[in-house]
């Protein structure tokens, strides 16, 4: 059914090609942005997980495929945090304590060792992510379901004249 949904749509007006694509984007996105966030306060880190992976929930239909994307900014939040740079450490989280040790001088000139805890604030790790992987997951069946039926409902509908 997509092979045939994406044939049609190859020889389609370009008037309609851009209706499928539009009609595609308006009804996936409210989805995917929806089980984002559901899945986003479900995660160990909710605030972190909102800012970063929801905000930035994406879909791009074109005449082909969908594309889903989160986490793409280079502009930083309000508290220095680049999304892009770290979306990977949001989704899929950091091993436990990890610990970097370095030494200092104190105000009064003596040196002494510091040991930080660098991983304190992403959540721990999951190989198959907190937020953005499960949705695709899940969403993926019925994204191309409706965006096949939606491209040949259009191209029928152009050719009949209605459009």
């Amino acid at each position: 059914m997509l092979q045939a949904a994406i044939l049609s749509l190859r020889s389609a007006p370009t008037e309609v090609r851009k209706q499928v694509r539009q009609t595609i984007r308006a009804k996936l996105a409210p989805e995917f942005t929806k089980q984002m966030a559901e899945r986003a306060a479900d995660s160990n880190q909710a605030r972190l997980s909102s800012a970063v992976l929801v905000r930035g929930a994406r879909i791009a239909a074109s005449d082909q495929n969908i594309r889903m994307s989160t986490a793409g900014s280079v502009r930083a939040l309000s508290g220095g945090l680049v999304p892009n740079a770290l979306g990977k450490g949001v989704e899929f989280g950091a091993h436990a304590a990890r610990e970097t040790t370095y030494r200092r001088r104190s105000v009064k000139g003596k040196t002494h060792s510091v040991t930080r805890n660098t991983t304190a604030q992403m959540p721990k790790r999951r190989q198959r992510g907190w937020a953005f992987f499960p949705t695709v997951n899940d969403l993926t069946p019925r994204f191309a379901a409706l965006w096949s039926q939606t491209a040949i409902r259009t191209v029928y509908e152009a050719f009949e004249g209605r459009r």
